[in-house]
């Protein structure tokens, strides 16, 4: 049995999406009911360490996503994972970041060093920084649809951004077969991007001119809050800007493409599927 912790997210719905034997998986969701048609479902929440071991009952493989907003991290990660070494878990997938080797202080190298140290089989995912964010977080989506504009702290510096449907079928992968025990994968799309040409994508597939901001990054923070953002989520943005300003999310790795027998989806066949999102609300 393989846990997916997560399933409703952005991340978890993409791995649904890849599932093809669903009898294969149960999701820990914190309302079990909330499961979509055909899979198994058990109350699992990471806040309350009581949800960890019946969840874990009979599980080979977890899935881990660990949301950043959970408190006393480092508490509930010991508990986690003790609690799978109790439940005889055989690997825990779990999603981190790119670039979490290089960067000590994030919380996700906290993660991936406690379950490395667990003794249980393990694989670290770490995309570069989704597509998807263009499209799902309200202060990308929002500028682009209304505004004709791209706000970010990254600066001139490039990105290969990787479609979170590309990181799914990787995580169904691994989850689903043997050979990827104690391996780390990086995961980005085929190209390097600055926003000048990922406006010009959108600008051309939109039909409409859009452009990009270039904010400090402490001015981009302030831009977010001003705008409703939550300050955790505003900081994460701000983050993710500076990761890619100073140069970490520029290159192309060949991983997902290895282990997908296919190309990385291009930014441009993400736009031209997702363009309805990014339509004016005037028409």
């Amino acid at each position: 049995m393989i846990l997916l912790t997560g399933a409703t997210g952005t991340v978890g719905t993409a791995v649904l999406a890849a599932v093809a034997d669903r009898s294969r998986f149960r999701l820990g969701l914190r309302q079990a009911t909330d499961a979509p048609a055909g899979f198994a479902a058990v109350p699992f929440d990471l806040n309350y360490t009581e949800t960890f071991a019946p969840a874990l009952d009979g599980v080979e493989t977890m899935f881990l996503l660990f949301p950043p907003q959970v408190t006393d991290r480092d508490e509930r990660i010991g508990h986690l994972l003790a609690a799978a070494t109790a439940a005889n878990v055989r690997r825990i997938v779990f999603l981190s970041v790119r670039n979490a080797d290089r960067l000590p202080m994030l919380p996700h190298r906290h993660i991936e060093r406690a379950i490395e140290a667990s003794g249980i089989s393990w694989t670290h995912l770490r995309p570069n920084d989704f597509m998807q964010n263009f499209a799902t977080v309200p202060f990308h989506r929002d500028s682009i649809r209304e505004r004709g504009e791209i706000w970010s702290a990254a600066g001139r510096s490039k990105t290969s951004y990787v479609d979170v449907r590309d990181v799914g079928a990787v995580a169904v992968k691994t989850l689903t077969e043997d050979g990827h025990g104690n391996c780390a994968y990086t995961l980005t799309g085929p190209e390097e991007l600055d926003l000048q040409e990922v406006a010009a994508i959108l600008s051309e597939k939109l039909s409409r001119t859009i452009r990009y901001v270039r904010s400090s990054v402490l001015g981009f923070y302030r831009e977010a809050r001003r705008r409703g953002t939550a300050r955790s989520l505003a900081a994460v943005m701000t983050g993710i800007g500076l990761v890619a300003r100073i140069g970490l999310a520029r290159s192309v790795d060949p991983t997902l493409a290895k282990l997908l027998g296919r190309k990385a989806t291009s930014f441009e066949r993400f736009v031209s599927e997702k363009a309805s999102v990014w339509t004016k609300s005037d028409g």
